[in-house]
């Protein structure tokens, strides 16, 4: 009987540990999660106001401040930004905003590292980038 009660003892703590750990890789993915960064001034932006302004289909904030879009240089951002936010692919995207470009003059997004993109951000309302989650400080706004 006591081999029994030793064996659930055991079960139930590896499965504790194991529970713990999952939880923990969470976390971790979850600081390399991509985040919309705006000026802490602006108001949060619906994933749909995000999926217009990054397609190029919106130019101005509801104050009519025209937004400057700004891209992560790091590609792996972009594609994770674009898969979450856009369901296309950053090759689509850039795609896009080229032909949008040639069509009727829009500014393509500058991709810039992300210390240089919250810099911007703190220091302009005009702009809207693409970080990791990891990578923001408090000069700038998560749109969450």
């Amino acid at each position: 009987m006591k081999k029994f009660w030793k064996k659930i003892f055991i079960f139930f703590s590896i499965t504790i540990i194991v529970g713990l750990c999952i939880s923990s890789l969470d976390f971790v993915f979850a600081q390399d999660d991509v985040v919309v960064v705006l000026h802490k001034s602006r108001t949060t932006l619906a994933k749909s106001e995000i999926q217009r302004i990054f397609k190029g289909i919106v130019s101005t904030f509801s104050d009519g401040e025209r937004i400057q879009v700004m891209l992560n240089r790091d590609r792996s951002v972009v594609e994770k930004f674009c898969r979450k936010y856009l369901n296309m692919s950053a090759d689509r995207l850039d795609q896009l905003w080229v032909k949008k470009s040639i069509r009727d003059g829009s500014q393509v997004p500058r991709k810039l590292p992300s210390n240089v993109i919250m810099t911007m951000i703190a220091n302009s309302k005009v702009f809207i980038g693409i970080v990791k989650r990891s990578e923001v400080n408090s000069n700038v706004k998560i749109n969450e």
